[in-house]
């Protein structure tokens, strides 16, 4: 371990504990997509059906029964499949960074 030229202080290879706090805040990140996923937050108001208030997951599927494809596509991409790719590409850099494997993989991760 070195010290800073400048300030004196001391430098280490990584922060303390990050591992333990980016594993926490992952934990935490799985536990609240649920609730996010399943409470309704998208409110539609159709001329032919009314108002109608969906979960993130329903809101895409009514867009697609109505064939507005783009949309549907553009909510389910950004509201469930990124949230769980980012949340196993965290998951893989932890376990990397934990146990040394995958270097070359997790670079380019």
């Amino acid at each position: 371990m070195g010290h800073c030229p400048r300030c004196h202080a001391s430098l280490h290879l990584r922060k303390p504990d990050s591992l333990q706090r980016t594993v926490a805040l992952t934990i935490g990140a799985v536990i609240l997509y649920f609730p996010a996923n399943l409470l309704p937050v998208l409110r539609v108001e159709s001329t032919l059906s009314g108002t109608r208030q969906n979960t993130i997951i329903s809101g895409a599927v009514q867009f697609w029964q109505e064939g507005d494809y783009p949309v549907a596509l553009i909510i389910f991409t950004a509201s469930v499949m990124i949230p769980v790719l980012k949340v196993l590409a965290i998951v893989m850099l932890c376990l990397g960074a934990r146990f040394g494997f995958w270097p070359h993989a997790l670079t380019q991760l």
